[in-house]
C-alpha cells in the first residue's frame, strides 16, 4: 500500500512539472514573438535604405550617362525595397533557436537572474539536485516568469535617425524621378523633341477615340486601324525612341489613315456610278440626284400599278428594267437589289389586285432599302472626313523639313557671297574688253578660254595664267568657283592674256555655260580612237567587257549575291522605316527574285 501511495504521489509530482515546464515554455514563446514583432518594426527603416539608396545612385548615374530613364529608375527601387523588406522577414522570422538559448536571453532581459534557464535544465535532468531544491527553483523560476510584463521590456521604440535618413533618401529619389531627366527628355535630350513626341501621342489617342467610335466603319478595318494606331502608341510612349523614328511611326499610321479614308471613297463613287446606271435603266429624271431619280421611278411605277395604267407587255418592260437595275446594284447595294428583284418578279404577272399590291409593298421595300444605302453614304461620307481629319493631325511634314534643315549645313551663304563675287568682278576694270563668249568656259580666275581647247583637255590658257599660279584643271569648275583663283585674287584682277588667247566680253552681268569636261587618260596612251566591230547598220556586235569578257555574261553566282540583297530587305523589314502597308510587298518581291532549283530533266 505504501508503495501504491508513493507511486500516486510521484505521478502527482511529475503531472506538475510538466505542468510547470509547459506553462515556463509558452511564456518563452509568447515573449519570442513579442521580441520578433519588435524586430520586424524596429528594422523596417534599415530594410528600407538598399533599395532607396540604389534608386538615388542610378537617378544620379542616370544624368550623367544616359542609363535609365525616371520610370526604369522607379521601378528599380521599388523591386529594392521589396527586397529588403523580404530580406527582414526572413531574417527575423526563419532563425530558429532552442527554447534554452531564448530563456538565457530573456533572462538577461527580464533581469530574472538565470532562473528561467536553469528552471528548464532541471526539469530536462540536465542538473543533478535534490527533490527540495529542485521543486523550490522551479517554483521560483515559475512564479517569477508569470509576474513578467513582456510589453514593458519589449516596446518598440522608433529610432529618428534612422527613419531620418529614410525620409532623405525618399525627397532625393522623388526630385530625381520627378523633374525631367535631361539625358532623356527626347533625342540627345532635346525637349523640342520631347515636346513633339508628347504632342504626337496625343494625336494618337484622339485618332484611336474617332476610330473606336465611326459607326461607318466595318469590324475588320477598324480592328486593324485600331491595332496599328496601338501599337504606334506603346512604340511613342518608349521614352528611348528617337525623333526619326517617331516621324517614320506618325507617316506610317498617317497613310493608313489616308488610305482608309480614299478605299471608303472609292466605294461611294462605285455605288455612285451604278446607282447612275440603275436610275438610266428606270429612266428617271435627269435633273435629279441617283437616289432621288430612283426613287421617283419607283414611286411613278407604284401609281402606275395601283391605278392599273400598266398592260401586261408595259408589265414586261418594267420587270426586265428592275431586272436590269437589281444586277447594276448588286454589288454596291444588295438590299437594294433583293428587293429590285422581288419587285421584278412580283410585276412580271401582277394582273390581280393582289399580285399588283405584292408587287406595290416589293417596290416600298426598295425605296426604303434606297434610303437607307443614302443614309450610310451620308455616315461613310463623315467617316472618311473624319479619318482624313485624323491623318491630318498626325501629318509632321513640318517637323520633317525642320529635322531636315537641322542637319544641312547653311550652304545658301556661301553661294550668294560666291555669286556676289562673281558679280563683283564682271563690273572689273576688264569689262570693256570684247570678245567671242558664246560657248565659252570659265576658269579659276574668271577669265573664259575656248570651249574646242577644254573639250581636247589641254588645259592651258596662256603664259600669264600660269604666272598668276593658275592651274589647268580649272577647266570644267563650276560656276559656283568662279569668283576667286586659286592665289585668292579676285575676278575683277584677272591678268592679262595673250593675243592668241580669246577674249571674252564680260561687260555686264551674265549667265555663262557651265561645258562639262571630265578628267580622263591621255588620247595618245590609247592610241586615238578605237574602232569597234560593227554590223553594216552600225550596231555593235558585242557588248561588256570586250577583253575579260567577250559573251557579257556574270561571272558572280546568282545565288551568292542574292543572300546579300535578302538579309538588308530582312533587316529594313525590321525597322519602322518601310510602312507597314509595303512590307508585305517588299517581302514577296524579295521572295520572287529568290534562285530556285531546276531539275535536270
Amino acid at each position: 500500500m505504501e508503495t501504491m501511495a508513493a507511486r500516486k504521489i510521484e505521478r502527482k509530482r511529475m503531472t506538475t512539472y510538466e505542468h510547470i515546464q509547459t506553462e515556463i515554455s509558452d511564456y518563452i514563446r509568447s515573449w519570442e514573438r513579442h521580441r520578433r514583432a519588435q524586430q520586424t518594426i524596429g528594422g523596417i527603416a534599415r530594410a528600407l535604405w538598399p533599395g532607396l539608396a540604389l534608386g538615388v545612385l542610378l537617378g544620379i548615374a542616370s544624368r550623367i550617362w544616359p542609363l535609365f530613364d525616371n520610370a526604369q529608375i522607379l521601378f528599380i527601387s521599388a523591386g529594392g525595397v521589396l527586397v529588403g523588406l523580404l530580406a527582414l522577414w526572413l531574417w527575423v522570422y526563419l532563425r530558429r533557436r532552442p527554447l534554452v538559448s531564448a530563456a538565457r536571453y530573456f533572462d538577461l532581459r527580464f533581469g530574472l537572474k538565470e532562473r528561467l534557464s536553469t528552471a528548464l535544465e532541471l526539469l530536462e535532468g540536465r542538473i543533478p539536485a535534490g527533490r527540495d531544491l529542485r521543486e523550490r527553483q522551479i517554483a521560483d523560476a515559475h512564479e517569477h516568469a508569470r509576474r513578467v510584463n513582456a510589453a514593458d521590456y519589449l516596446r518598440v521604440t522608433p529610432r529618428r535617425d534612422e527613419w531620418a535618413l529614410v525620409a532623405a533618401l525618399v525627397i532625393v529619389l522623388a526630385a530625381l524621378v520627378i523633374i525631367p531627366n535631361p539625358l532623356s527628355a527626347g533625342p540627345s535630350g532635346d525637349p523640342q523633341s520631347a515636346a513633339f513626341i508628347t504632342e504626337s501621342i496625343e494625336d494618337v489617342e484622339s485618332a484611336i477615340e474617332t476610330i473606336a467610335t465611326d459607326p461607318a466603319l466595318d469590324d475588320e478595318s477598324r480592328r486593324e486601324l485600331l491595332e496599328t494606331l496601338e501599337l504606334t502608341l506603346a512604340t511613342l510612349e518608349d521614352e528611348a525612341i528617337s525623333l526619326d523614328e517617331a516621324l517614320a511611326l506618325m507617316g506610317e499610321a498617317e497613310d493608313l489613315l489616308r488610305q482608309s479614308a480614299s478605299d471608303i471613297r472609292e466605294q461611294l463613287e462605285a455605288q455612285a456610278d451604278a446607282l447612275t446606271a440603275a436610275s438610266e435603266a428606270l429612266d428617271a429624271n435627269d435633273d435629279m440626284t441617283p437616289f432621288e431619280g430612283l426613287q421617283a421611278a419607283l414611286d411613278e411605277i407604284a401609281e402606275q400599278l395601283g391605278a392599273g395604267a400598266l398592260d401586261e407587255e408595259a408589265l414586261e418592260r418594267t420587270a426586265e428594267a428592275l431586272e436590269q437595275t437589281a444586277r447594276q446594284l448588286d454589288n454596291v447595294a444588295p438590299s437594294v437589289a433583293e428587293a429590285m428583284q422581288e419587285a421584278a418578279e412580283a410585276m412580271e404577272n401582277a394582273l390581280s389586285e393582289e399580285e399588283r399590291e405584292a408587287a406595290r409593298d416589293a417596290l416600298e421595300r426598295a425605296r426604303d432599302a434606297l434610303e437607307q444605302i443614302a443614309e450610310q453614304q451620308d455616315e461613310a461620307e463623315q467617316s472618311a472626313d473624319a479619318l482624313d481629319s485624323a491623318a491630318d493631325a498626325l501629318n509632321r511634314d513640318d517637323a520633317t523639313d525642320a529635322s531636315d534643315a537641322d542637319g544641312e549645313p547653311e550652304a545658301g551663304d556661301g553661294e550668294a557671297d560666291e555669286s556676289g563675287d562673281t558679280g563683283e568682278s564682271a563690273d572689273g576694270d576688264d569689262a570693256d574688253e570684247g570678245g567671242e563668249g558664246d560657248g565659252d568656259q570659265m576658269d579659276e580666275s574668271g577669265v573664259q578660254v575656248d570651249s574646242e581647247s577644254v573639250a581636247e583637255g589641254e588645259g592651258e590658257s596662256g603664259d600669264d595664267m600660269t604666272q598668276q599660279g593658275q592651274s589647268g584643271e580649272g577647266f570644267g569648275t563650276e560656276l559656283g568657283d568662279a569668283g576667286a583663283d586659286s592665289d585668292g585674287t579676285e575676278a575683277g584682277d584677272a591678268p592679262e592674256i595673250d593675243d592668241d588667247a580669246t577674249t571674252p566680253d564680260i561687260g555686264g552681268q551674265r549667265e555663262f555655260e557651265a561645258v562639262f569636261a571630265p578628267d580622263r587618260p591621255d588620247d595618245a596612251a590609247l592610241g586615238g580612237q578605237v574602232e569597234l566591230e560593227t554590223d553594216d547598220t552600225g550596231v555593235l556586235l558585242q557588248e561588256g567587257d570586250l577583253t575579260d569578257n567577250p559573251l557579257g555574261q556574270s561571272v558572280v553566282p546568282y545565288d551568292q549575291v542574292f543572300g546579300r540583297y535578302a538579309d538588308a530587305a530582312n533587316t529594313a523589314l525590321d525597322s519602322v522605316y518601310i510602312p507597314l502597308a509595303l512590307r508585305g510587298v517588299v517581302r514577296d518581291y524579295f521572295s520572287s527574285l529568290a534562285p530556285r532549283r531546276v531539275d535536270d530533266d
